[in-house]
């Protein structure tokens, strides 16, 4: 599987292992003259990771200055498979890559890492990941990572040779029981693995 900001078209030569930092900035930059940095999750509320709503009712919109953050990612694979985000650890470009949203905050502000979501849309519907998943706010379905790939895990399906263009946002839910005054002006670190698996959920190396 490859993936890109840009859709490079079907040689897989020309995609990337990697979506780093600097490649979503490139997205954003093109969108609304925003960077990562420029990004605070302010409290807000979903009940499909699509269409996001503050705590008052009112809509919100992605990439303000405090809001949620939202960016597009193209996908392609060399054969059709479902995409699912990995717990395993695994070797990518000489470095360990897993799923992870850590943060070097300590105390209730640490908490921080449990009231954001991550959701992936495509065509009209998205998976919505949780870290530690508790107890659904909104009527959301979520999931959390594990090390194997399960139906309920599922990101998104390719087709062989057919690139996908995935919308990603990553908010702070709040209605999310940790998403409180502790965890103002927390930092949080989020990376991703992508795994792909058949329909029975065996893996692709």
């Amino acid at each position: 599987m490859y993936l890109d900001i840009e859709n490079r078209g079907t040689d897989v030569s020309q995609w990337k292992k990697v979506l780093t930092n600097d490649m979503i900035n490139q997205y954003l930059s093109s969108v609304n003259g925003t960077r990562i940095a420029d990004q605070r999750l302010d409290p807000v509320t979903t009940s499909n990771g699509i269409t996001f709503v503050s705590q008052n009712g009112s809509s919100r919109n992605a990439n303000e200055t405090s809001s949620y953050l939202e960016f597009k990612v193209w996908f392609i694979a060399t054969t059709d498979m479902y995409v699912h985000l990995s717990g395993q650890t695994v070797q990518v470009e000489g470095s360990n890559a897993t799923t992870a949203c850590t943060t070097t905050e300590t105390g209730s502000k640490a908490d921080i890492i449990r009231a954001v979501r991550t959701s992936f849309e495509d065509s009209g519907s998205a998976a919505i990941w949780e870290l530690n998943r508790g107890t659904p706010v909104n009527g959301q379905s979520t999931f959390d990572v594990g090390q194997s790939f399960g139906a309920d895990s599922r990101l998104f399906h390719l087709n062989k040779l057919e690139p996908k263009q995935i919308t990603v946002r990553i908010w702070a839910e709040g209605n999310d029981p940790e998403c409180d005054n502790d965890v103002q002006d927390s930092n949080l670190t989020i990376q991703m693995l992508f795994g792909g698996a058949d329909e029975n959920g065996n893996s692709f190396e």
